[in-house]
């Protein structure tokens, strides 16, 4: 692969990343966190419990009244709010307290991989305009895309190399068929 096929692809790889996380944040974490975390930890400020207030990422990162830093991005492994999510380390209580409230795997997947990819925390207006960017798109198509864009790069350098043309965006699966009737 040549140099700038692998610079392409670095950088498509780790833009997606970026903004995969926040639109996970704003289309799967988030919303999880309203409906299973802010009732106890920040909607209302006067009713918050051990102190771990989860309104904003300053807040959510600092903790509560254990002292221990609750969210480490890019760390998953080491982030009590985490752990405590997956209801099987001993060091701490899990949460959700309500067994019936406990979270899929699917959820616990995507908390997983938003703080793994650094934890991005847009604030209300930022959601907002992510919210409305995404409305049409999902996250699936995304990483599709940029799956797409390196691999049609990788295509390239190898046919570059051969002295071959190649095809420089891949057909999706769902078109062969129709690709192969024409």
């Amino acid at each position: 692969m040549t140099r700038s096929a692998v610079i392409l692809s670095s950088l498509l790889v780790s833009s997606s990343h970026a903004e995969d996380a926040e639109s996970l944040f704003v289309r799967r974490v988030w919303p999880l966190f309203q409906e299973k975390c802010l009732a106890c930890h920040g909607n209302d400020e006067k009713k918050i419990k051990a102190g771990y207030d989860m309104r904003t990422l300053k807040s959510a990162t600092q903790g509560g009244e254990s002292g221990v830093k609750a969210l480490v991005p890019g760390k998953p492994e080491e982030s009590p709010l985490y752990l405590a999510s997956t209801r099987q380390h001993a060091d701490w209580e899990p949460m959700p307290p309500k067994e019936a409230d406990q979270l899929k795997p699917e959820q616990l997947a995507w908390i997983k991989e938003w703080m793994t990819n650094g934890a991005p925390w847009p604030d209300e207006a930022e959601r907002n305009v992510i919210a409305k960017a995404s409305a049409g798109s999902s996250t699936i198509s995304s990483r599709l895309d940029a799956s797409n864009a390196v691999l049609a790069a990788q295509s390239a350098a190898k046919g570059a190399k051969r002295g071959l043309w190649s095809d420089p965006a891949p057909v999706p699966p769902w078109e062969w068929r129709a690709k192969a009737k024409k």
